[in-house]
């Protein structure tokens, strides 16, 4: 498969498996000692703990096409480890439902 015609959102989907895959189902973390929310700061969106690093501006670099060794490179204070947050994070906001309402049943 050609990777280079790929949609940003297909390139996303398909990082967001390899990250599930191969290290939040290896040892398990708790993606709250990296998120944190503070009122004070961006309005209290979801944030890299120690960064002023939202989750949907990293969210929105892999949607963009960005993959894990360009946001590494370019935001030094972030690690491997924040990033398996963010997907472990995600992960449990869709679990939960707060991401995804369908608007009606589909029988």
């Amino acid at each position: 498969m050609n990777r280079g015609n790929l949609s940003p959102a297909t390139k996303f989907v398909m990082l967001a498996k390899k990250f599930i895959t191969l290290y939040c189902n290896r040892k398990k973390m708790n993606w709250q000692d990296y998120i944190v929310s503070d009122k004070e700061i961006l309005l209290g969106k979801p944030l890299i703990k120690g960064t002023r690093i939202s989750v949907e501006h990293v969210v929105g670099l892999f949607g963009q096409g960005w993959d894990e060794k360009d946001i590494l490179e370019n935001y030094p204070t972030l690690n491997k480890e924040s990033l398996k947050a963010i997907f472990l994070y995600l992960q449990d906001c869709i679990k939960d439902g707060l991401l995804f309402q369908p608007s009606k049943r589909i029988a």
